[in-house]
């Protein structure tokens, strides 16, 4: 009986030890691979290493090289910035309109080849942006041009080294400007509700028009704007505005409103200035209410959201 199963027990048998040295085979193989790759995670390691001492060093050249820039930058601002409640009290008290500018403003008004994500650039928006700052200059008591102060992070480095000559030059005519990040997230962080409550104060019981692109995320967040009086909204074009000002600028001419609040990239620069020129109270606003949103309900990034949702 156990003779006639004998092949198929040696089959087995053999298939067995087959399998025994098959399995111990890999056994190797998986030792040898885990050994390739403590070694290929140990060079990961060195190479890391390498490339965070070489990015360190590489940051203490530019910043090096840059000092003088950013100082120079630095001190012009002191010289005639205001702070950042001091910017949104001194537009409340003179009733000034604001037109901010930021990296993309200068890009546009220094580099004619330059396009933004909100604005084509064109040798009118570049003769725009310019002509702010003589509006500014002959006619203090009814504009502010407002400036980001002296950031000195990676970004704002590297465009200081590149546009600080420019900016002071262009804007040495102005005895005071504001503070553009009176719009922006770091006004909220810094000042919290000294912040809101300034805000607040500026359109308190106030007839406003929004001004904005088509499907903006731009909103009328209630801590910030339930004190007015009345809103409506005008809508220009989600993105290169521009272009729509003339028009913009005639349905505006009839408004009976106190203040006109705008959030329209690059173009609310201008358009703030134009108004003011024309007599009306404009605020460039620009991301206010995402700003506000950030900080104080943890919502993303102003740059982060989608353009508009339209497009």
């Amino acid at each position: 009986m156990i003779s006639r199963y004998a092949p198929k027990l040696r089959s087995a048998f053999a298939l067995m030890r087959d399998m025994s040295k098959s399995l111990k085979s890999q056994e190797d193989l998986m030792a040898r691979q885990l050994e390739l790759l403590e070694v290929q995670n140990d060079m990961l390691s060195k190479i890391r290493w390498h490339v965070s001492e070489s990015r360190q060093i590489s940051d203490e050249i530019r910043n090096g090289l840059a000092a003088p820039r950013l100082d120079e930058m630095s001190d012009f601002l002191a010289e005639r910035q205001l702070g950042l409640v001091e910017t949104i009290e001194t537009v409340r008290d003179r009733k000034l309109s604001l037109a901010r500018y930021g990296d993309g403003e200068f890009k546009l008004m220094f580099r004619l080849e330059h396009d933004t994500q909100f604005q084509r650039n064109s040798t009118q928006v570049f003769q725009a942006l310019n002509d702010v700052v003589l509006h500014a200059m002959d006619n203090p008591d009814k504009l502010l041009v407002g400036l980001p102060h002296p950031h000195r992070d990676k970004y704002w480095t590297n465009f200081y080294s590149q546009f600080s000559g420019q900016i002071i030059k262009r804007f040495e005519a102005l005895p005071v400007v504001g503070n553009s990040q009176a719009t922006r997230p770091i006004l909220f962080h810094a000042c919290g509700p000294a912040a809101v409550d300034a805000w607040r104060s500026v359109w308190e019981g106030l007839d406003v028009t929004v001004v904005t692109g088509r499907g903006s995320r731009f909103e009328m967040v209630p801590e910030l704007f339930d004190n007015i009086r009345s809103s409506t909204f005008e809508y220009s074009e989600p993105r290169h505005a521009f272009d729509d000002l003339p028009r913009l600028l005639k349905v505006l001419e009839g408004s009976t409103s106190d203040l006109v609040l705008i959030s329209l990239g690059q173009a609310g620069t201008v358009l703030a200035s134009e108004l003011a020129m024309r007599g009306q109270w404009a605020l460039d606003i620009g991301h206010l209410s995402n700003s506000y949103n950030q900080i104080y309900k943890g919502a993303v990034r102003p740059e982060q959201l989608p353009f508009s949702t339209v497009e």
